[in-house]
């Protein structure tokens, strides 16, 4: 079945969701030098997030996009 979105919509969209993914990192990164007492040493939130925006950006298929958003999505924390 054809996608019913135009192929530039769809690169434009993936385009967006690597930005930011790419967004999220930095801040990520921002948090962690601000505060690195709160952090593992090599924190894997910014790898996980880059990771993913690199499979969005560089990985043909229509189910792509789902990586970005489950890398995204974090599961919430216990107190």
């Amino acid at each position: 079945m054809p996608s019913r979105t135009s192929p530039s919509l769809q690169s434009r969209a993936r385009a967006g969701l690597s930005a930011g993914l790419v967004v999220a990192t930095v801040g990520l990164v921002v948090e962690y030098v601000s505060e690195p007492g709160r952090f593992p040493t090599v924190p894997p939130g910014p790898l996980i997030l880059l990771a993913a925006a690199a499979v969005v950006a560089l990985v043909p298929g229509r189910g792509t996009p789902a990586v970005g958003l489950l890398a995204a999505v974090r599961p919430p924390t216990r107190a």
